[in-house]
């Protein structure tokens, strides 16, 4: 039965089977439905389309559509997209974060200044549009909006009858092939499997798709267990396989059980998600579960997701889903794609009620702790981390902490991404979120999760030899932690906003505090971490940092509360933070992480390799700082301010701090001290980096309680100070935290208000996007450096924000020093009450004592960097912002009251060097000495670092380094700035002697400069200050005493180093130190009771310290008592100093004066010895005068080889050439005579409008007249080449030829370089410019004048005879020259036929006169692309670019050169016929293209290269005379070819009797002879023409004939100034360019105003007719009969008169070449032509491309159009790019808005033309902001493609390699 049923017509089957159905039942349907699925049959060979159609019934499965959409109720769109498919996000209208919708319900939905983008799906996904779980209503498009209707009639059962029988079994079908095709090999994903069923379930996904109606019947199928449980049994058809398929199932259930979880938890929570037993009831379960064991084929997913718009099956197969969740989870090592498992879970978890449902309900949060616990155990290994001294820590101890191992697979794969990315996402739901904190076993779950990363990664420095191999893990163990552990943190942590979720943070900040402890007792590390080591991730300290964090500043709760837990399980209260020796040893965490980003930037992991650099940027990235780098300086905040109730000290932080920076040792004054591990200068930058980490701490308020308004605001500022930013990166650089979506709405207000906007600007000079800059005021009053500092992922950064900070104090003249200024530090801002503690170390004794020794060592010595110091000066300003004024006793006198310490102090002991913690109180206490230990064996913690730098010896000599300084010549700028300083030096100046003793002698001087010798002398670049040495001398005979005894190495000792200094007294002698001119400080004068006006302060270092010295004179009475005392004293020194010299102000001036001209003489002294050493070098003195030519003596041009530098005249033997590029181009053919812009067409209904271009014009011109007249005629009378014409520019640099013969011989020898170049086609970069070239233009040769410069132009009539009769020589093939410069004329000439087609290069080869009228082309088409570059007319404001003219000229030159010795075309015929010296006669016409219808402009050419050359200017004013007759006449020919017959006979009337000298008798005379044999034959009807009128009148004429000659005269000027230097007139105005060029040409007598008519100058009365012979008018009667001959053949033998009509009315007026019109919107032109099929495939390109000189749609690197050429293959853009531009071709790429240039065998993938609103581009569409054309780049890229400039403008090239890419 069923075998005669599948022999009937598929429609009458159908029909019989419906109608079985509704009328007897299904049984013959079920029958014929199993015959027709048996399971012998491959799946593959299903008739899908038989089984649509029975679906269908008796209507045709186009019908059934239409029919069962009309009960499409579905509120949902629910379409779903793979990967790659173009979706939108709207954040105004998403409620999740996930939302996203398709185009077309984007467009039909209200987005209008919404915040939305476009973007490409990575992984997949659906459209959320119609569900209000997701996104809000308003955001819903028209079709699925809720105002819409909602129908309330069912389906009829006639419509799904039959499929409610077909569907269920093609699912059992389905079933049964993934049962009976799976083998354990399957694992290893067997495509056939997948490959097979494709066809089924696009008819499934078709059937899908036509609404809801359908869609109920496939869930019916999925989800009804009886239909499961009935198909499912086995039945006697095929029973042997349904059998084998049900082993195959059992065991594929085995494969994939689920682990064991109660190692994690116990007891394991009972959850339905939890059971290890899983039993299917229904086909969606078992789909499911093969999908997971075929590694999720797209277009299951594609199935199984289609559904989801129905309610019912949306939440029973999520239930489902997590089912097989933690078996689907043990996958993703490696075997499955973690995207497509996300593709599923984000479209199920996105809905809050239906994930808090899961997980109540099924245990979905547990299911991912577990699942996660469970994916990545296998990754762990023995934790590294070990205490500071391994002996302290026994193994057994150190091994119970386990750590992931970045280097395992599921970490590289990021394997765990799926169940972190669900995980964040539900968690963001406020529900999920409470029942997350109210559980304690899921948060215990989660805190073990995030053990298993704390020290993960540890890296260790390399002491010794370089790593062999940089590991690459860093990347992963960032990428784990970021993705893995701060995503989720910050959607927990942004439920607890306010107070009412207070208990929610409590709860989990203890359970956070539990799982440290358990760390830190399994890590065993007790005071001190291990120096070497660092690991950069601990996250589970930064949890409780952010969970702080929102406590204290969102919660209002102290950090009392928050760090005090207690629980019911632990015996105790748990006092955590609050112990002193837990609260060290997690202090030393991130305290470590920062010293180690400072040894990084010191130099001092070097050994590691880059990695540990980039692990440094990495952690301070602007995506992770907020995450890592902020959370580790917020906690160490929170443990400095809990210091007090914790037990430990300030002064006890602080030597931590030195201590983990290793620079504790650094506050010893003993002068021998060394570091360890370290060079001096790395100790110094350490140093800085721990001056610079304690202003950090106190100063950086991010999370101190400053509000999110303030935070963007100080990121956007430091932003913007580092350098200038566009829009998109200023937002992309804003730290954000990971997961949460940035919605501050604050950011465009905040952004004006700190900044102004630059308008992008787009010219030769370069493209430049719309950037944002800050504000004056910004910089005055916003500009943190600390800020800067703690963002600078490099310390450039940092100095990039002084240089732009310099250059607004020079700008706004605030400043005119020529150094970098000192940073203005803010002044401490307000933090939250909770923090104020922190602030406390800025008054500790300790860090005061650091800053003693930095400003002792900074006066008395010069080894202190000014960062050490300015930073140590932001300090003091600090503490006194901190200091409270009842802290100091005014009135206090005694000795010890007034700061003066008796004893000596301890250098070991920096904490006892002050008695009080007040900076005002330690400022003024004066230290009497210091004793340090001498000799004392100082043990290193670590093996010294091999290869540091030694120290440097402090016994060398000054004279040492005076004689280097001598030999590098800077000496004499050292004198002479010393000069120029006005500085008040002395002759008998220590230096000054030395110097002077040196240069008389020859020999150093005994006697040596007092240097200090305190402290080594520096290690780095700078050069002392040799002219302004201190005043006080290095004399201290006791530490002479101590290193004398070093030498015999005696026992230890203590030495006492008198010191009887105070910090004031320090700055005050700092503040004349730095001065530049010594100026001693004066305190201010200050009413009683006043205090000092508040000012911003800008500038150096004196600056700043007196202000310092300022507000602590006005604050303290005891600093402002010994301020005065130092300074009266400094007061009477110097005026006691003053009176001992007894020197008066004009003294002074003669001391300088004397002191300059000593100097003076001492350099003119060296100079000449200098002068003669140099003589001595050369043989004879002539070698030295005689190196250059002098002006008087060049009679010819020279020139400079770039390569040897020679500067000489060109030869013949050593000629010079010009660097230039050949380029094919087709850009004049791409010239229109249409004034309008072709738009590109944007809808079905719109057309491409680009009018004839000249090309095809020109094309069909030439194809008319080979057809019908003799090839070298044609030749003479048209132009070649229009398809493929060269250019040539040049770079302007000469060189010699024979040079340049050696550098291109020496390219191939550069691998680099000759990879960029073509070496074969003789490509090679400019020796200077490095722009590219292909040829060398020689240098023309001068030649002797020829016997044609016999006449002039005066004398016309026997010039014109002249040219006649060498028109008449016969011309003969010349061999050129063996000379230099022949042989590169040759060259150069074969150089250009190079880059022609090879079918244009065998036709020159092939023609009489060989490549004479090619040549002549190339010339042409040379000028007229100067003229097109000139922008088509002579018109300009005098600015005309003149460094072209020599090269036209040269070109031309060598043209002739070439062409003077190859045969021509014969031009004599021509010639007599223009200028009437032949008469006509019927033989002379038969194959000769009539002179009517030939080109002036070609014959302008061919006349001027067929001339003997040189030629003068006067024989090109006889042939411009000649032409330009011709040119006259064929306008008015034109236009008679347009005359009514109306005015036809006007005209013919005042021929007959009217004066010779009007324009109307000449006219009459052309219609006359054109028309006395068939009137109207040429009346053109088209009247296309713009000048086309219904009446000519004068100035209808004058117009034209103006629009028609212009073009020939432009070109005669541009040759005329090419050739002979003849500078081109100044044109202002349009209206008076053809006037002026009448002039300029000599083609009018006199000066002729603009508004002249035609008739006075036309043909009768012009200068031109001089040339003539005879009559004009029988002149023109004569070319009037040779058309009429041609007339006449061709209607004899075509019986048409086309032909003759196209090339008379053929006008020389081409437009400029345009580039296609563009859209203003982008997305108009993406939307359009993304869905567009090419026109040569039918196929949609995966990479359209639109080509913007024709509008054609191309396929980029697709198979579909290739192109096949010598053995190569080519992409449809290559070859398009030779049909459209010989080779060039300028394309838009639709996918990214990009232009694509191609030019010969490269590549520029160029900016975009299309910005957003803030000026910017976007690269790739991959911010999907809307886009809108820039015309200023656009005018550029056409600018440059009319100019041939693309490749030396535009960078980026590369090889094309076809196109294929």
């Amino acid at each position: 039965m069923a075998a005669k049923l599948s022999k009937m017509d598929p429609r009458e089957l159908a029909a019989l089977l419906k109608s079985e159905c509704l009328h007897s039942g299904t049984g013959r349907l079920v029958e014929f439905l199993n015959s027709l699925f048996r399971l012998n049959t491959p799946i593959k060979e299903l008739q899908l389309s038989l089984i649509g159609q029975i679906v269908a019934g008796d209507m045709s499965y186009h019908e059934f559509g239409r029919m069962v959409k009309k009960y499409d109720d579905s509120a949902a769109c629910g379409l779903v997209w793979t990967a790659d498919f173009v979706a939108y996000r709207c954040r105004t209208c998403g409620i999740s974060p996930c939302m996203s919708i398709c185009a077309d319900c984007f467009h039909g939905g209200n987005h209008e200044g919404h915040d939305f983008n476009m973007f490409r799906s990575l992984a997949g996904g659906a459209c959320d549009c119609g569900d209000s779980s997701v996104m809000k209503a308003s955001g819903f498009c028209t079709n699925h909006s809720l105002d819409k209707p909602q129908r309330a009639m069912s389906v009829p059962n006639h419509l799904t009858i039959t499929a409610d029988v077909v569907i269920p079994r093609l699912l059992w079908r389905l079933v049964q092939h993934f049962r009976t095709n799976y083998t354990p090999i399957v694992l290893k994903l067997n495509p056939v499997v997948v490959e097979s069923i494709r066809p089924t379930l696009n008819l499934l996904d078709k059937l899908s798709k036509l609404g809801a109606a359908m869609r109920r019947v496939i869930v019916d199928a999925l989800l009804r267990e009886d239909i499961y449980t009935e198909l499912m049994k086995v039945t006697s058809l095929d029973e042997s396989l349904q059998r084998d398929g049900c082993l195959a199932y059992h065991a594929a259930m085995s494969s994939m059980s689920p682990p064991d979880f109660s190692s994690l938890v116990s007891p394991v929570p009972d959850f339905p998600a939890l059971d290890s037993k899983l039993k299917h009831t229904n086909f969606v379960g078992e789909l499911l579960f093969w999908t997971a064991v075929y590694n999720f084929p797209q277009e299951m997913i594609t199935l199984l997701l289609s559904m989801l718009p129905d309610n019912t099956y949306k939440e029973k197969f999520t239930c489902i889903f997590l089912k097989h969740y933690v078996r689907i989870a043990m996958t993703l090592k490696g075997r499955t794609n973690p995207n497509h498992v996300v593709h599923i879970s984000v479209q199920l978890f996105s809905n809050e009620a239906l994930a808090s449902k899961m997980v109540r309900e099924m245990g979905l949060l547990h299911v991912l702790c577990l699942s996660g616990l469970t994916l990545l155990k296998p990754a762990l290994v023995t934790s590294p981390l070990t205490a500071a001294l391994p002996s302290d820590v026994a193994l057994t101890e150190r091994a119970l902490h386990k750590v992931l191992n970045c280097d395992n697979k599921i970490l590289k794969d990021q394997c765990y991404w799926p169940i972190v990315s669900d995980f964040a996402n539900i968690l963001s739901h406020q529900s999920v979120a409470e029942y997350f904190f109210q559980d304690r076993v899921l948060m215990q779950l989660w805190t073990k999760f995030l053990t298993m990363f704390m020290g993960m990664n540890l890296n260790k420095r390399e002491l010794g030899y370089h790593v062999e191999f940089e590991p690459n893990s860093y990347s992963t163990a960032f990428a784990t932690e970021i993705e893995g552990c701060a995503a989720p943190m910050w959607q927990i942590a942004s439920h607890c906003q306010d107070r009412s979720t207070m208990s929610q943070t409590l709860s989990f900040t203890r359970e956070l505090q539990a799982a440290l402890s358990d760390w830190l007792e399994k890590i065993s590390v007790k005071d001190k971490l291990h120096p070497l080591q660092v690991s950069f991730h601990i996250p589970l300290i930064r949890y409780l940092s952010a969970f702080l964090q929102q406590g204290v500043n969102h919660q209002g709760m102290s950090l009392s509360r928050l760090l005090r837990t207690s629980s019911s399980g632990l015996t105790e209260s748990l006092q955590f933070i609050r112990s002193p020796t837990q609260l060290k040893q997690l202090l030393m965490f991130p305290l470590q992480i920062m010293a180690a980003i400072s040894e990084v930037y010191c130099g001092m992991w070097v050994r590691n390799g880059l990695q540990m650099k980039c692990q440094a940027m990495t952690y301070l990235q602007c995506h992770f700082c907020a995450s890592m780098a902020d959370l580790d300086l917020y906690f160490i905040q929170v443990c400095v301010a809990v210091l007090e109730s914790s037990g430990m000290s300030e002064d006890e932080f602080i030597r931590i701090v030195l201590d983990r920076f290793k620079v504790l040792s650094w506050l010893t004054f003993d002068p021998a001290h060394t570091p360890f591990s370290m060079d001096s200068s790395q100790e110094m930058a350490m140093l800085e980096a721990a001056l610079t980490f304690v202003a950090t701490l106190v100063s950086i308020r991010t999370n101190l309680g400053l509000s999110s308004e303030d935070t963007l605001r100080q990121e956007m500022v430091t932003l913007l100070c580092v350098d200038d930013r566009t829009y998109s990166k200023l937002q992309d650089k804003i730290p954000d935290k990971t997961g949460v979506i940035n919605t501050n709405i604050q950011f465009e207000k905040t952004l004006k208000e700190v900044a102004d906007y630059q308008v992008p600007t787009s010219d030769l000079g370069g493209l430049q996007q719309g950037k944002y800059s800050p504000k004056p005021d910004v910089w005055e009053n916003e500009f943190d450096p600390l800020h800067v500092m703690f963002r600078s992922m490099e310390r450039k950064e940092f100095q990039l924000a002084m240089d732009n900070y310099t250059a607004y104090l020079k700008k706004a003249g605030h400043y005119k020093d020529k150094t970098i200024p000192w940073p203005p530090f803010q002044p401490l801002k307000p933090i939250h009450k909770e923090y104020m503690p922190l602030r406390r170390i800025l008054n500790c004794r300790m860090l005061h004592a650091v800053i003693y020794a930095v400003l002792y060592k900074a006066v008395h010595s010069s080894v202190i960097s000014d960062a050490a110091l300015y930073m140590s000066v932001a300090i003091i300003n600090m503490a006194l912002q901190c200091e409270s004024d009842s802290q100091v006793d005014n009135e206090q006198t005694d000795d010890n009251a007034c700061g003066v310490s008796g004893e000596p102090v301890r250098d070991d002991d920096p904490g006892s060097w002050f008695s009080d913690g007040s900076i005002l109180v330690n400022l003024s206490t004066e230290l009497r000495a210091v004793r340090y230990q001498v000799n004392a064996t100082r043990i290193n913690p670590y093996e010294k670092e091999v290869g540091a730098k030694p120290a440097s010896n402090p016994s060398a000599g000054p004279n040492q380094f005076l004689v280097s300084l001598m030999m590098d010549g800077q000496w004499v700028e050292l004198l002479n700035t010393q000069g120029a300083a006005g500085v008040a030096t002395d002759p008998n100046d220590e230096w000054v002697n030395i110097l002077t003793n040196m240069i008389q002698t020859g020999e150093p001087t005994v006697e040596e400069v007092p240097m200090e010798v305190d402290e080594p002398p520096p290690t780095d670049d700078r050069m002392p200050d040799l002219l302004n040495l201190d005043e006080q001398k290095a004399n201290n005979e006791e530490e002479t005493n101590v290193k004398r005894q070093r030498k015999g190495t005696p026992p230890p000792e203590f030495v006492t180093k008198q010191l009887n200094e105070s910090m004031i007294g320090l700055l005050v002698k700092l503040y004349t130190k730095l001065s530049d001119e010594e100026v001693a400080y004066s305190p201010p004068s200050l009413p009683k009771d006043e205090s000092l006006p508040k000012k911003s302060i800008h500038g150096k270092g004196p600056v700043y310290i007196k202000d310092i010295l300022d507000r602590v004179y006005a604050s303290s009475g005891r600093c402002r008592g010994l301020l005065d005392t130092i300074c009266g004293r400094k007061r009477s020194d110097a005026e006691e100093e003053q009176s001992d010299q007894g020197a008066s102000p004009g003294t002074i001036a003669n001391r300088k004066q004397r002191s300059l001209e000593a100097k003076q003489r001492m350099i003119a002294k060296l100079a000449q010895q200098q002068k003669q050493f140099l003589a001595s070098a050369f043989s004879s003195e002539e070698a030295i005068d005689d190196m250059g030519v002098t002006e008087a003596d060049a009679k010819l041009p020279e020139y400079e080889c770039v390569i040897c530098s020679q500067v000489e005249q060109t030869s013949e033997e050593n000629p010079y050439g010009m660097c230039v590029l050949l380029q094919t181009t087709k850009v004049l053919g791409h010239r229109s005579q249409s004034s309008e812009t072709a738009k590109l067409p944007l809808s079905e209904k719109e057309t491409l409008k680009t009018g004839k271009k000249c090309y095809q014009m020109e094309a069909t011109r030439w194809a008319d007249a080979t057809a019908r007249f003799d090839k070298v005629s044609c030749l003479s009378s048209f132009c070649v080449g229009w398809d493929s014409g060269v250019h040539v520019q040049t770079c302007g640099h000469y060189v010699h030829i024979k040079c340049m013969k050696s550098f291109t011989e020496s390219i191939g020898a550069h691998d680099m370089q000759a990879r960029r170049l073509n070496i074969n086609g003789g490509e090679f970069e400019c020796p200077i410019c490095r722009q590219l070239a292909n040829a060398i233009l020689p240098c023309s040769i001068p030649r002797s004048p020829t016997s044609m410069s016999k006449y002039t132009c005066e004398e016309l009539t026997k010039l014109s005879q002249q040219i006649s009769k060498r028109f008449g020589v016969a011309t003969r093939q010349l061999s050129l020259g063996k000379t230099e410069f022949d042989t590169g004329v040759f060259k150069f000439v074969e150089d250009i036929f190079r880059q022609l087609p090879i079918e244009a290069r065998k036709a020159a080869r092939a023609e009489e006169a060989g490549a004479f009228p090619y040549l002549c082309s190339l010339a042409r088409t040379n000028i007229e692309l100067h003229l097109v570059r000139l922008g088509g007319t002579l018109v300009s404001d005098g600015s005309l670019d003149k460094d072209k003219k020599p090269f036209l000229g040269l070109l031309l030159d060598i043209f002739s050169c070439y062409l003077g010795k190859t045969p021509k075309i014969p031009l004599l015929q021509t010639w007599q016929s223009l200028v009437g010296l032949q008469k006509s006669s019927s033989t002379d016409h038969e194959r000769c293209v009539p002179l009517l219808v030939q080109d002036p402009i070609t014959l302008l050419f061919l006349f001027i290269f067929h001339l003997p050359q040189p030629i003068t200017n006067d024989h090109l004013i006889c042939i411009t005379f000649a032409l330009y007759n011709l040119v006259h006449v064929q306008a008015l020919t034109r236009i008679a070819c347009q005359l009514s017959s109306t005015d036809r006979n006007a005209f013919l009337r005042p021929a007959e009797r009217s004066r010779q000298s009007e324009v109307s008798v000449l006219l009459g005379h052309i219609i006359q002879h054109l028309d006395h044999l068939r009137k109207g034959w040429l009346y053109d009807t088209s009247n296309t023409d713009d000048v086309c009128m219904s009446v000519w009148s004068p100035l209808a004429i004058d117009a034209f004939v103006k629009q028609e000659c212009l073009p020939f005269m432009r070109v005669v000027a541009v040759l005329q100034h090419a050739m002979f230097d003849v500078p081109l007139p100044l044109i202002e105005k349009p209206e008076s360019e053809f006037t002026t060029l009448l002039q300029f040409l000599h083609l009018s007598p006199s000066p002729v105003t603009d508004g002249t008519m035609v008739q006075r100058f036309s043909m009768h009365s012009s200068q031109s007719l001089q040339v003539t012979q005879g009559n004009p008018l029988a002149l023109v009667r004569l070319w009037c009969v040779q058309f009429n001959y041609f007339l006449l053949s061709c209607f004899a033998n075509e019986k048409s008169i086309r032909v003759p009509q196209n090339l008379l009315s053929f006008s020389p007026s081409f437009h400029q070449p345009r580039l296609i019109g563009l859209p203003a919107d982008f997305s108009q032109l993406f939307e359009y032509y993304r869905r567009q099929s090419c026109s040569k495939c039918s196929s949609k390109p995966q990479k359209p491309l639109l080509c913007l000189v024709c509008g054609r749609l191309i396929c980029w690197a697709s198979d579909c159009c290739v192109l096949f050429r010598g053995g190569r293959k080519y992409g449809e853009g290559i070859s398009h790019a030779r049909e459209c531009g010989s080779g060039a071709a300028v394309y838009l790429d639709v996918n990214s808005s990009l232009t694509v240039l191609i030019q010969g065998q490269r590549i520029c993938r160029w900016a975009s033309l299309y910005l957003d609103s803030h000026g910017e581009e976007d690269r790739g569409l991959r911010r999907g902001k809307p886009l809108y054309l820039s015309q200023q780049r656009f005018d550029l890229l056409e600018k440059l493609w009319q100019s041939m400039k693309l490749k030396h403008f535009c960078k980026g090239w590369e090889w094309h390699l076809g196109g294929h890419d």
